[in-house]
This record gives structure tokens, sequence and C-alpha cells, in this order.
């Protein structure tokens, strides 16, 4: 495994994906677009219980659970860890169930380490997969195959897990964190390199929505203030005052205007209110500040231009994705340096943002962690592309990369999250196996 230089050492760089080609597929055709209604009301439900994968909302703590699940885990990638949650460690290149969830809200992936996270419909948080940094936040570093209840957090509202480390919001607007703490992950000031029992980040209250991203966290609060920590080296954190940031700053620069925030791994992104969209950080693939240095780094946030009307932002290691309502129902966009596929396009790298190729034009949702993207459709439907060394975009095939393509059989999806090489998607549990077709 590579190491990228500069910045996070210790975090592996993904194995180079086998080339291939795409696969053959009428339903690979761009879709037609779908009554502007139905796609609004799918677009509403997502929006208000998951706009990605770093906003993960529950409904209230104490509702009534019904007797069996009608929306739980599914997963399919790589699986070395147990991060699949299936019982194996045995990967997966179509859809399976993820054991012993109950209905779930949201569902977030482990940007390097092999793990997953959920949170159900009664605020409790459920880990499985690796734990060498105490990211699963049972007191261990254990790891497990199934999901296992993380002990002495209730009441949580939204999950979001980063590089190795995982952050929960509560109810009352309090932050609390867990895991890999070397660059200050957690919050807490400089302290024990791990923590695997949660703990809250001191300081920090009313806050509305959280992103954990490879080594840094976003924080945003309710009087429209952004907060980050953690690594720092190229600016993440709207600074270059220090390399590692041990408690939360705010980031300015921005306007108390923010709908979301998306912590990447050398950038950060945030939607404004506006539709608008602004970075912040490295730009080593004009994921930035597109067409201009990519050498530069940048403290200040940058308004991404040819962007409006976007309703949700997705930050990964070196490139963005948005969903846009500016002249369609929901275009998918991206730009970065898409050196897997990652922007289902064959220039590399595109420095200013594009339409994904192939892809219908009333999606909802997209979640982008490191090689391979996904998208959910208004209709339920998912769609993935990019690399798929470890059978991580679900369409029963192991190896290459791919453009974008409908994951087969898979319907009823409310929710996705890519992780680094698998991916997670809140659906009905599925009943035998999913066929080899293509939608």
């Amino acid at each position: 495994m590579k190491s990228r230089s500069g910045g996070l050492a210790t975090v592996p760089e993904p194995e180079e994906a086998l080339v291939g080609p795409r696969p053959a597929s009428s339903s690979v055709r761009r879709g037609a677009r779908r009554g502007r209604s139905a796609w609004a009301a799918a677009l509403a439900a997502v929006l208000t219980t998951t706009t990605t994968a770093t906003i993960l909302v529950a409904t209230p703590a104490g509702a009534q659970a019904p007797a069996a699940p009608v929306a739980t885990g599914l997963s399919w990638g790589s699986n070395n860890y147990g991060e699949l949650g299936d019982g194996t460690m045995t990967a997966r290149n179509r859809p399976v169930n993820t054991v012993g969830l109950p209905n779930l809200t949201a569902m977030s992936a482990g940007s390097s380490g092999a793990f997953s996270v959920a949170l159900d419909e009664l605020g409790n948080v459920w880990a499985w997969g690796t734990n060498t940094q105490g990211e699963l936040g049972d007191g261990t570093t254990t790891p497990h195959g199934t999901p296992i209840k993380v002990p002495g957090l209730t009441r949580v509202t939204q999950v979001t897990a980063g590089g190795a480390h995982v952050l929960a919001l509560r109810s009352d607007g309090t932050v609390w964190a867990w895991g890999d703490n070397r660059y200050g992950q957690l919050g807490a000031g400089q302290g024990p390199e791990q923590d695997a029992t949660p703990k809250p980040v001191p300081g920090l209250t009313d806050v509305k929505q959280i992103s954990a991203g490879e080594g840094h966290n976003l924080a945003l609060k309710a009087d429209g203030t952004v907060w980050g920590w953690g690594y720092n080296e190229y600016g993440q954190l709207g600074t270059l005052a220090q390399q590692v940031i041990y408690t939360p700053v705010q980031i300015h620069g921005i306007g108390k205007v923010v709908a979301q925030l998306s912590a990447g791994t050398f950038h950060s992104v945030a939607l404004r209110t506006d539709g608008s969209v602004w970075a912040w950080g490295s730009n080593g693939c004009g994921q930035v500040s597109p067409a201009t240095s990519w050498n530069a780094v940048h403290t200040v946030p940058v308004r991404i231009p040819r962007l409006s009307g976007v309703l949700q932002v997705s930050a990964g290691r070196e490139n963005t994705l948005v969903v846009s309502a500016d002249g369609y129902q929901g275009r998918v966009l991206g730009w970065g340096c898409n050196s897997n596929g990652e922007l289902a396009s064959e220039i590399w790298p595109i420095t200013f943002p594009v339409p994904v190729d192939y892809l219908p034009t009333d999606m909802v949702e997209v979640s982008h962690r490191r090689t391979h993207t996904m998208a959910l459709r208004a209709d339920g439907t998912v769609w993935t592309w990019g690399a798929n060394n470890r059978g991580q975009l679900g369409i029963g095939i192991t190896g290459g990369y791919y453009g974008a393509s409908q994951v087969p059989g898979l319907r009823g999806v409310r929710h996705v999250a890519a992780g680094y090489a698998h991916s997670l998607a809140i659906a009905p549990p599925i009943s035998g196996n999913i066929p080899l077709d293509r939608g």
C-alpha cells in the first residue's frame, strides 16, 4: 500500500484499481426525467432524514419500534475486518443484509478504517468492523463482525464516521467523540492517541450538524457559526497557524447562512442556504478552487464557480460531488482528481464542475469518500461508479472501474453511504440472492 507524503502518513493510499470496461446495459443510459412532484417528495424525505453521509438525523428518541425491521442495513464490498456486518470476512459484490440491526435512520462508513456505524430510530448508535483505534466505542479495541450497540450513548440525532474516529450529536446539542485521536480528532486537547469510550467534546454546545473527515471535523452551531478541529496541515480548518488544532475553533469567511457541512480528507465544503457551494483547504486537484493552481492552499472559503441551486454536498479525498436542481430535477456534478473514476469520467483531473455521465437527472443524494461514489435516485434505486476492486459497486462483478450504473435488484432504498472500499444502504431486508440483472 502506498502512503500519501506530507500528511496523515499513517493512512494508506488505496491500491490502484484494475481497468475494465463499463458494463453494457440499457439501464446505464441516462434516465428520463421523472415527474417533478415525485422527485421533490423523495428529495424532501432524504433531506429530512439524511442529507448526506455526514448529516444523519434520527426521529425523536422514545419512538415505538415496529415488530420487524422495515428499513435496516444492507452492505457490500470489502469485508476484511467484518465491516459489512454479516458475520463473515468475505467480500461481497452484491448487497447482503447486515445482521441484527433494528429499524435505521442513518448509516456512515469509515473513510480509511474498515468499519461502519448506524443510527436507529430510538437514538441508539451501532458499530461494527475493525476497532484498532477504539472506533466502535465499546471501551475495547476488539473487532466485531456483527453490529454492537455503543454503550452509554442515548438520544443521538446524528452520527458520522471519519477516518478511524466517530462523532455523534445528541438531542441536547452536545457532540460526543471516540476512536483515533492522533491528530486531535476528539477535540479534547492533547491527550491519549485513542479513546474507545464516547466522551463529549468540551465547550461545544448548541450544535445542529456535524461532519467527520479523514482527520478533521466540522460542526455547525444553531447560531450559524462554523467550527472545526483536528488535522490542519492544508488549512482545512480555515487557518495555517498550526498543523493540529486540538480544540474547536471558529472558521470565518463563510457567513452565518450555512445549510450543510462536509469534511473530506484534506479539504472542507459548505453549502449555503442560497444554494452556493464554498470550499477551503487543499486544492491538490482543483477541488477547492477549480481551474486554479493545484498546489495552492486556501484558508479562506472560496465560492465554487458555475454552481447554483445545489441541494447537497459530499467531500471526498480529493474530489467534491453535489446534487443540484439548477436547470435539472436532481443532477449530480463533480470535480477534482478522478484517479479511480469516482467522477464517472475518463478525464483526469476534472478542473470544473461537470455532470456525471449516464446518470438519471432525478437523484436525491450522493455519497463519496475514497475511490467510489454512490447516488440515490428518487425511485429508491441506487447507482454507483468508480473503483470496484473489492466489489464495492455492488454490480455482481469484482475488479476494474466503471461508469455510473444501477445496482441490480435493489429497491426501496432510503439512504446510501460510501466508505473506503465498502458501501452501505438503508432499505428493506433482502430475501434470497439479488439476481444479476441490470435493473
